[in-house]
């Protein structure tokens, strides 16, 4: 008897060490893509020719995929070198499906529980007017670019699905905000506002008791899933009630 309680006081002790050991290696992995679009390496490729190899490069080894953890894997994504690919079809979500399908981080990404806290971070980071002084047409339109493929990351329905209440009242607070502010900066547009509707508004869609929150707004049910472009007018209704509801339910509007 005591022989076996001594087993299987060591096999916990070796699982507990186990766990520790692969905690400490998650904590400290870190990984880069092999070579950037644009370099040496990049350019003298034998494939070079095949835009789709080009992409296939760039996904992560399964057995480092494990071991990242979602702060560094996060900071991985976002600095995906063909992120711009999000343009490239018919609807923004379906462009982020692209680079999704054809990069093995998104996919990871989407199934930790915790991806929108870190992406969060970065996102509360981002200032609509934080346009550097002397700033070029091109610069700003980058900068915009970036803000919509954060919200757009941000607003995939698995990462929507694992946050937790106090998570997700902070992305329909900031994203609101963030709909304010850049309703006053001209050169944002139509297209600068619709990655933070969609953002905000998949968020105040999965709140209890919000099902019919948009249901007559025009094209409510596309915009939901594809993400395409709709009016300013709109957009305005979306963000009016989403900062009505929230604040019925006794959230804190920045």
């Amino acid at each position: 008897m005591k022989k076996t309680q001594l087993l299987n006081f060591l096999i916990i002790i070796i699982i507990g060490s186990a766990c520790l050991r692969l905690h400490a290696q998650e904590s400290a992995i870190s990984w880069d893509y092999p070579i950037k679009p644009g370099s040496k390496e990049w350019n003298k490729r034998e494939d070079r020719q095949n835009f789709m190899a080009g992409l296939r490069i760039m996904n992560i080894p399964p057995d480092t995929l494990e071991l990242i953890n979602t702060e560094h894997l996060s900071r991985v994504c976002l600095n995906y070198p063909f992120w711009p690919l999000v343009f490239s079809r018919n609807s923004l979500q379906q462009g982020y499906n692209l680079i999704k399908n054809n990069f093995n981080g998104f996919r990871e990404l989407e199934n930790r529980s915790n991806a929108a806290q870190y992406i969060l971070q970065e996102y509360k980071k981002m200032d609509p007017d934080d346009f550097k002084p002397g700033s070029s047409l091109a610069q700003k339109g980058e900068y915009m670019a970036r803000f919509t493929f954060i919200e757009l990351l941000l607003a995939q329905h698995k990462i929507i699905d694992n946050v937790n209440e106090d998570v997700r009242k902070q992305i329909i607070e900031e994203s609101l905000k963030k709909f304010r502010e850049k309703l006053k900066i001209r050169s944002y547009g139509i297209e600068g506002l619709v990655t933070t509707t969609f953002l905000m508004a998949r968020f105040a869609n999965n709140l209890n008791g919000s099902q019919n929150l948009f249901k007559e707004i025009p094209e409510n049910e596309d915009f939901l899933n594809n993400c395409k472009e709709i009016n300013v007018k709109p957009m305005i209704d979306i963000a009016n009630k989403t900062e009505n509801f929230i604040r019925n339910k006794g959230y804190f509007v920045y």
